[in-house]
């Protein structure tokens, strides 16, 4: 899934993933709606173009309950009332923006974690096995079953821990030169975005 575009091709696991670590600060400190909504769509795009699957109404029913669960601790100054309950701009603003880091973190996930990642040292190894095996019940999550829930995700959990592909034998790419300058152009926007 995604594992042959060209960012696979050209910036390793472990590059990316350290990446990742900045795009995610970057987004937790983002005070600036507009800003972090642009940081959404720009994760969300390179998520697509990897090849992740994109939930489009899952993002909005998801940004929809953080804002409805921010309203309801109102504070500033009141906007509109609806059925009789103000509805402010501080708790507006505040559950727009958790619900875009939310979401957003997701896509940063999605991008930057791989089923190769290998990381240094021993932590790192326990770290890239983790992530994998989230990863590959990721890739497996349509084949959980609401009525036998509980069996089918024992079944999925225990096929992931016996899969040989999860202990990341998968290709390893290198960085390359053009790699480095285009995750180093997206950090440098992404935290350049703070100063604004």
């Amino acid at each position: 899934m995604g594992e042959d575009t060209w960012f696979c091709e050209n910036v390793s696991s472990s590059f990316l993933f350290i990446a990742g670590l900045i795009f995610s600060v970057s987004v937790i400190l983002q005070k600036n709606i507009i800003l972090k909504a642009g940081q959404f769509l720009l994760f969300l795009t390179l998520s697509a173009l990897i090849g992740r699957r994109i939930r489009y109404f899952l993002n909005i029913i998801f940004l929809f309950i953080t804002v409805i669960f921010n309203i309801l601790a109102p504070a500033g100054r009141v906007l509109f009332y609806l059925f009789k309950f103000p509805v402010t701009e501080d708790a507006l603003k505040s559950g727009l923006s958790k619900g875009l880091t939310i979401i957003t973190l997701i896509y940063i996930s999605q991008f930057t974690v791989r089923r190769n990642m290998k990381l240094p040292g021993k932590l790192g190894i326990l770290l890239g096995s983790a992530f994998n095996y989230v990863n590959e019940l990721m890739l497996s999550k349509n084949k959980i079953v609401i009525k036998e829930a509980f069996k089918s995700i024992d079944k999925l959990l225990l096929e992931t821990y016996k899969k040989d592909n999860v202990d990341l034998n998968i290709n390893h790419c290198r960085t390359t030169i053009l790699g480095v300058i285009i995750i180093s152009l997206l950090v440098t926007i992404n935290v350049g975005l703070l100063y604004f």
